[in-house]
Order: structure tokens, then C-alpha cells, then sequence
């Protein structure tokens, strides 16, 4: 509710209250999620390792970060440093690893292009010469010298 007027402030947001002290259940009568972490947050402090009735990978990950909270400052500075250094080396391969991609994608079409270009003035030289077209012709029409036009034209046993 809105504290000056009194109106209600939004239908979608609630508020629960849950009173962690009371919550009395053992690891042997946890059933639910909710259970496992009233359980969990009730003996956070007193828990060296994840309960085995709450082995979850959610439950792993609270330990990890309260451990790092546990830490002194200066062994929690010294991690924050190696996982900076870590992220930087990550983001720094990963930015290579992209650029190399891209450029051997650039590379490939270029050497595709190249290829099918040369194919087809091969396959362009070969059916203009089947269709009795002169060689001269044929080195004007495909933009070709005329001793190019007669290399294919003999690697192809036509000459």
C-alpha cells in the first residue's frame, strides 16, 4: 500500500514473511525445495559441506559462495584477482577465437569464389570448343589468352 494514500500500491507484488528460527524440521523430514532452503539457511553457518538429502546443484553453488564470503579479505582479494585474471584470459581467447572464425569464413569464400570462377571459364572453354567455336573466339568471349584457352582444352584430351 501506498503509506500517504493509502491505496494499494500493486495487485502483483506480495510479501512473505517467513520466520527462519522456528523452522524446526531435520534433514531426515525434508520433503520440499522450500524445506531444503529454510534448512539450508537455518544452518548455513554450522554446515562444512552440502547434507547429502540436499545434494542439489543449486545447494553446491550457496556453499561455494558462502565459502568465498567466509574467506579472510586478503585470500578473498587475492581470488577476486585470479578470477579477474581468469575472465580477462577468457574474454580474450573467446574474442580471438571469433576473429579467427570470421576470418576464415572471409578466406574460404574468397577461395570459393575464386575456384568456382575457375571452373566455370573451364566448364565455359570446354562447351564453346565443343560447339566448334575457334579458339580465338573463345579466348575473347571468356576473357582468357588464347595459350590458357589451349591449356584446358588440352588437360581436358581435347587438343
Amino acid at each position: 500500500m501506498d503509506r500517504e494514500t493509502g491505496g494499494l500500491f500493486s495487485d502483483k507484488l506480495n510479501f512473505i514473511y517467513v520466520e527462519v528460527p522456528k523452522f524446526e524440521k531435520k534433514e531426515a523430514d525434508l520433503e520440499t525445495k522450500f524445506d531444503k532452503w529454510l534448512y539450508v539457511l537455518k544452518h548455513l553457518e554450522y554446515l562444512e559441506r552440502v547434507p547429502v538429502r540436499i545434494r542439489e546443484k543449486i545447494f553446491e553453488k550457496v556453499m561455494d559462495i558462502a565459502t568465498l564470503v567466509n574467506l579472510e579479505k586478503k585470500d578473498r582479494k587475492a581470488y577476486e584477482q585470479s578470477l579477474k585474471q581468469y575472465r580477462d584470459l577468457k574474454n580474450a581467447l573467446d574474442a580471438s577465437k571469433l576473429e579467427g572464425k570470421l576470418e576464415g569464413e572471409k578466406l574460404g569464400l574468397e577461395r570459393g569464389e575464386k575456384l568456382g570462377l575457375e571452373k566455370g571459364k573451364r566448364s565455359g572453354v570446354i562447351n564453346f570448343f565443343n560447339e566448334k567455336v575457334p579458339v580465338p573466339v573463345i579466348a575473347k568471349a571468356m576473357e582468357l589468352d588464347e595459350s590458357k584457352v589451349e591449356g584446358i582444352l588440352r588437360e581436358e584430351g581435347l587438343l
